[in-house]
């Protein structure tokens, strides 16, 4: 099952968010959308259990309300093959073209 959270508020930008990370253990590896007029940074997450990757989620951040979400599936990783992380990929797109819409 999808989990999706408010994690942090009073982000106020890309390096609070970068900190934000750190603090928590939240790896922001990969950029997928970042509309900086717009506020709005999409962050795919990978936990290193061995050499290979896998996906621990998905973190958007919202500059305009300085919020942090996270987006996991069941707080566990997935490998990033599998019909899982399909669905997880397809559900933080979404959310993110829904924020970016309100816009």
């Amino acid at each position: 099952m999808i989990k999706f959270s408010k994690q942090a508020t009073d982000v106020a930008n890309e390096s609070a968010l970068h900190a934000w990370a750190e603090v928590n253990n939240i790896h922001i590896d990969n950029v997928l959308v970042r509309n900086i007029f717009k506020e709005v940074i999409l962050y795919e997450s990978y936990k290193y259990p061995t050499e290979e990757p896998v996906c621990a989620g998905f973190v958007i951040w919202d500059g305009k309300k300085k919020t942090v979400w996270l987006i996991t599936y069941d707080d566990k990783m997935i490998d990033r093959k599998s019909a899982d992380y399909k669905k997880l990929a397809e559900y933080a797109m979404k959310q993110t073209d829904r924020l970016l819409s309100m816009r």
